[in-house]
This record gives structure tokens, sequence and C-alpha cells, in this order.
């Protein structure tokens, strides 16, 4: 009897798990998950192509996207969310090594620049939007603009995606991304 109630449950663990025959959604884990630790980012190079002319021209060929939850005591799908793009070379990206960066603390070791907005409007984030863009090591800080042209919240279909572009004026800053988020450098405000 007991072979087969073990027999039995092997059947059924042995199942086909693939969404096109189950009917179900398939799960994929955040990129920064699947290595275990999640308290740093993975980028691949390729997942931004972002040019920062001025007195010395700088390439930066991946995204780390985070970002917060502007939600308040109750936390709702719908708050807006503010954004904070770091492009960088450096992979990986500690939460630790972000925090600096965006804080253009002298801690930030790395070269890159952090794209931030204010929040975004739940079903308003396609499109052009103003923004700050920062020097990792603070020698410049310009408005620019923010088109976004494909954006899933990471706070309500986990990880997210973000793609799109930047562009500024004066010291020049321009160029495309689209990466998943990252869920070290993502918060929720209570």
């Amino acid at each position: 009897m007991m072979r087969g109630v073990v027999l039995a449950v092997f059947l059924v663990g042995c199942g086909n798990d693939s969404p096109q025959e189950n009917g179900h959604d398939a799960f994929v884990p955040p990129a920064d998950a699947i290595d275990g630790n999640p308290t740093m980012c993975t980028a691949l190079a390729g997942t931004a192509n972002v040019t920062v002319t001025g007195a010395t021209t700088a390439v930066f060929a991946r995204l780390d996207a985070g970002g917060t939850l502007q939600a308040g005591p109750v936390a709702v799908a719908t708050a807006p969310v503010s954004l904070a793009l770091l492009f960088t070379a450096a992979d990986p990206l500690s939460q630790n090594e972000a925090e600096c960066c965006q804080g253009h603390s002298t801690c930030c070791t790395l070269d890159g620049v952090v794209v931030t907005s204010v929040g975004l409007p739940s079903g308003s984030e396609l499109g052009a939007h103003p923004v700050m863009i920062d020097r990792f090591d603070s020698s410049f800080s310009i408005s620019g603009t923010l088109t976004i042209t494909s954006f899933s919240n990471p706070f309500d279909h986990a990880p997210g995606r973000i793609a799109g572009s930047i562009s500024s004026s004066g010291t020049q800053v321009s160029g495309t991304f689209d990466n998943a988020f990252c869920a070290a450098i993502l918060s929720v405000t209570i």
C-alpha cells in the first residue's frame, strides 16, 4: 500500500509543467534572484547604450533599474512610481553600491549616471517625462528627457521591465535601454 502512495505522488509530481500545455502562466524569477543573492543587481552588457559627452566621453552598456512605489501607509499597485535608473559598466552592482552612487557619496567608486524621475502616475508611464541626470561622481547634474516605450510595473508584475531612451542638452547624455528591474533597488514608501 505504501508503494502505491509513493508512486502516485511521484506521478503527480512528474506532470507536464509547460505553460503552453497546462494553461498556467510561466513563473520566471527576477534575474537577481536566480543567483540567490537579493542584494545584488546583474545586468547583461547591451541592456543599455548610453553615451555621456563632455570633457571626456564615456559609454555605459548596463542598466540597473530601480525605483520607489509611492504608496503611503496602504500599498496599492496604482500608486505613482519614482524611477532610479543606473547606467554603468560595472557588474554586478550591490545594493550598497547603488545607494552610494545614487546619493553622490564618496563611497561610490564606480563611473556612471543615475536618471531619476518624480512619481509617474500609474497608467501614464509610457511617453516622455522630465528627469534629472546625475554623474555618480557629482561632476554634473542636468535635466533631461526620459522617453519610455515599454513599461511593466515591477510592483504589479515582478520583475517588471522598462525600455526607452534618454536625452539631454548641455553635457550631452543620450542613448537607449531595455532591461528588467532589480529587486535590490526597489522600495515602497510607507
